[in-house]
């Protein structure tokens, strides 16, 4: 075996990173054909490719979750470099459940007149968080309307109270009549519980 030269070295290097990297890289033609794609990107699109075969085409192994991007990417007299920003995608595989789908946000690049570049992040931590807290916030506004106890909600930045109708009904005060303010809240307080 001969000895590398600096720029094979170089180029070595920049390939076990591109392989190693923590977001999914994937190096595209005009056409979608995939000529290189990281472990990341790989990981992240396995779940939605129905077919192993499709995954030598970058629209093809996305198409179930981002069904437009070949016509996008192949808009004539489309020159702009960022096709797509941070697209959030749910790369929920067939027969997964929702909450153990894998989550990207992808954004697509045009490499001038070589082709397209595809960074794939995995956001699957934040949206599980989203969705929690989406289905936390569900059950309190249940029980709340369940036991018509409401609530309120005050921003100690700008001083704005939200005050939801069961709340307000229990101060006398029918919902929207007024803005509320806190100096409103406690003039509706009972004396006693000011």
């Amino acid at each position: 075996a001969g000895r590398m030269t600096g720029t094979e070295g170089e180029l070595e290097a920049l390939l076990a990173f591109l392989y190693a990297a923590p977001v999914g890289l994937v190096r595209a033609a005009d056409d979608g054909s995939i000529e290189i794609v990281n472990g990341a990107a790989m990981r992240l699109m396995l779940p939605v490719v129905a077919e192993r075969s499709r995954l030598s085409n970058l629209f093809d192994a996305l198409a179930t979750v981002a069904p437009d991007l070949r016509a996008l990417a192949q808009q004539p007299g489309l020159t702009t470099r960022a096709l797509v920003e941070g697209r959030r995608l749910c790369l929920q595989g067939p027969g997964q459940r929702p909450e153990t789908a894998l989550h990207a946000s992808l954004s697509l690049y045009r490499l001038g007149g070589n082709g397209l570049m595809a960074v794939l992040t995995d956001i699957t931590e934040q949206a599980h968080g989203e969705l929690a807290l989406r289905a936390g916030e569900a059950r309190l506004r249940f029980l709340l309307d369940t036991a018509a106890i409401g609530d309120w909600d005050l921003d100690l930045d700008s001083g704005a109270l939200q005050v939801q109708g069961a709340f307000a009904q229990c101060l006398g005060q029918p919902d929207g009549t007024a803005p509320w303010t806190l100096e409103r809240l406690f003039q509706a307080l009972h004396d006693e519980d000011r």
